[in-house]
């Protein structure tokens, strides 16, 4: 009799669903990677259509201490793919809307993703704008770049949070993840597990609180 062997999925407590979303060649699939393999090597390709993947991140708060399961869709930015992206909108707990920090249209057009998918997901959802691509800032003409000051009140002003990333050296992309989880723990953007533990909060906890 042949036997076939079940996948065991790690220890969850919580389920969210997130998209990344914004221009094709902003950064979005690198950032991903960046997360997931840290220093490991990957190859970049652009995404067609749609990517998806699965990773776990430690949630931490003064009272308890979980771990999250992110599905994370990583979406292809170019026009022609806008309908189909579209079409995974529904159920999404946090967008996180990428830029690239040395080109200003896809600032620009930022406004227009996060209006595209408030247009199909209710206000009970969590989304970031991201600036990614900070290595390179130093580097670019100072008149095409997109400051922090401009984006920080690009973000106020739409009522979402901000941060500046590098998928190259991996500045910030942590934190990122960690702040979509805790942000989405907080205001309970999230399917819970059906056995869900909340185990105490070890002081020692390195997570961001």
């Amino acid at each position: 009799m042949c036997t076939i062997a079940r996948k065991t999925l790690p220890p969850f407590d919580i389920n969210s669903k997130i998209i990344l979303i914004g221009d094709s060649s902003v950064g979005k699939t690198s950032i991903f990677k960046k997360y997931k393999y840290k220093d490991k090597e990957f190859n970049i390709k652009s995404t067609v259509n749609l990517n998806f993947d699965v990773s776990y991140v430690n949630i931490c708060t003064p009272t308890n201490r979980l771990v999250g399961r992110l599905n994370i869709w990583d979406t292809a930015g170019q026009e022609r793919f806008r309908s189909m992206v579209r079409s995974y909108y529904h159920g999404t707990n946090c967008a996180i809307v990428v830029y690239d920090i040395s080109n200003m249209t896809s600032f620009e057009n930022s406004a227009i993703w996060i209006k595209d998918i408030k247009s199909i997901v209710d206000d009970n959802i969590y989304i970031i704008l991201v600036g990614n691509k900070l290595d390179i800032k130093l580097k670019s003409d100072p008149t095409t770049i997109v400051t922090t000051e401009l984006a920080e009140s690009f973000a106020v002003n739409n009522g979402i949070d901000f941060i500046e990333t590098s998928a190259i050296d991996g500045c910030n992309i942590d934190k990122l993840f960690e702040t979509v989880a805790l942000n989405m723990y907080i205001k309970g953007l999230y399917m819970k597990n059906e056995k869900i533990i909340v185990k105490p909060t070890n002081k020692n906890c390195s997570c961001l609180k």
